[in-house]
């Protein structure tokens, strides 16, 4: 759902019982709430991903029936180890990784439902999407951006400038 505003929202509220007087139809209710499902999302990202586009957003957001959320990612192209004890366990399949950005987007309910859960269990995932693959939530993955990197170290500052001017053709 692209540039969303309370506008569908109202009119659903409105539309949902014209008549005040008359009993809800059932037929009307089930379609509204089908509709605010839809409607209702949220969207996550984080201060440390600033160059997200507004396309990447729109790519988010669109949350296709059978998912209950999307996260936007890029194919990782290091050679990517695991280590344990400092000594190589296994090097893994880089054909199957991709690196997760924000924005991430989710289904309200249930996106408020598996961080209540986490901070139940004392779990703490690296991103929203862990949390809710954690509950059996199915989320997808749309396309990312290399410019949309992540700004940790002093350096990455440098980087983020570069991509900026370069938006800017400068």
């Amino acid at each position: 759902m692209k540039h969303q505003t309370l506008d569908p929202i109202i009119g659903l509220i409105s539309d949902l019982n014209p008549h005040p007087d008359e009993a809800l139809d059932p037929q009307r209710v089930a379609i509204a709430s089908a509709t605010l499902e839809r409607v209702l999302r949220s969207n996550a990202r984080d201060a440390a991903r600033p160059l997200a586009t507004a396309a990447m957003f729109d790519r988010a957001c669109d949350i296709p029936e059978g998912l209950v959320g999307l996260i936007t990612a890029i194919p990782v192209t290091d050679t990517v180890k695991e280590v344990a004890g400092g000594q190589v366990v296994t090097t893994l399949d880089r054909s199957v990784l991709v690196s997760v950005q924000t924005p991430q987007s989710f289904v309200y309910d249930v996106i408020v439902r598996a961080h209540l859960n986490a901070a139940r269990d004392g779990y703490t995932g690296t991103d929203d999407s862990a949390l809710v693959e954690r509950d059996g939530g199915l989320v997808g993955v749309v396309e990312g951006s290399r410019e949309n990197i992540k700004v940790t170290y002093p350096a990455d500052l440098r980087v983020a400038e570069a991509v900026l001017r370069g938006r800017a053709g400068k």
